[in-house]
């Protein structure tokens, strides 16, 4: 199977952002103004998890405000229900934890870019098999760059996102693996919740501009 070419293109400007923000925090207010803070600082991609109370409406809230050329999308969509929960709110991607195949074809069917989350090349394999445009190397933090590079030795045409524990100072290290796009959420969730929308722009900043550089300096962490 093959993804529909809009799901292609949406997943291009992933790729062109380099860093997909994810924003997991314990209210709407704040995973709005997360993510207001995370797009000033030139991030342009934007994931809403849904263990969000009320994510749908955050989503809603970014979609009519963003311009186009920031990408938001669900995270956490983990059944059917969710994942058209997510379309019916704008979402232009969704993040799931796991391989389903169900789940990635009626992205196909709505428009919506589903991007799984894999661990093993089995699950990579599962994946690609079942049309996944990108696939999320989830939780990368626990297998590290080495692992990202054998996977991209096998499977060298997917488009590999690790997300889960990747650390700014570690951008670098994870893009000469092969990282097609890094999904970067602990650090800028730790700097909303110790030092609010302004430490978030600045690490934003940092990240975005290290992606694009291809180098790092130690700035921001947290988990």
């Amino acid at each position: 199977m093959t993804a529909v070419p809009g799901t292609t293109e949406v997943v291009d400007a992933i790729g062109a952002a380099g860093i997909v923000a994810v924003v997991r925090t314990d209210t709407p207010d704040d995973a709005v103004e997360l993510a207001r803070a995370c797009a000033a600082g030139g991030i342009r991609a934007i994931e809403i998890t849904f263990t969000i109370p009320d994510g749908a409406a955050v989503l809603r809230t970014l979609g009519d405000e963003f311009p186009a050329e920031v990408v938001v999308g669900a995270g956490t969509v983990l059944t059917d229900d969710d994942l058209e929960a997510a379309a019916a709110a704008g979402a232009r991607f969704a993040m799931s934890p796991t391989v389903d195949a169900t789940i990635i074809e009626s992205g196909d069917r709505l428009g919506v870019a589903v991007v799984p989350g894999a661990l093993t090349p089995t699950e990579v394999g599962d994946a690609l098999r079942a049309g996944a445009p990108a696939i999320k190397i989830f939780p990368a933090a626990t297998v590290g760059t080495a692992h990202l590079s054998a996977l991209r030795q096998v499977f060298p045409g997917a488009r590999l996102v690790p997300t889960g524990g990747v650390e700014p100072d570690s951008i670098r290290q994870w893009r000469s693996a092969g990282a097609f796009a890094l999904g970067i959420g602990g650090a800028l969730n730790h700097a909303m919740r110790h030092g609010g929308p302004s430490a978030v722009h600045e690490l934003a900043d940092h990240v975005a501009q290290s992606w694009a550089a291809g180098n790092t300096s130690p700035l921001g962490g947290g988990k």
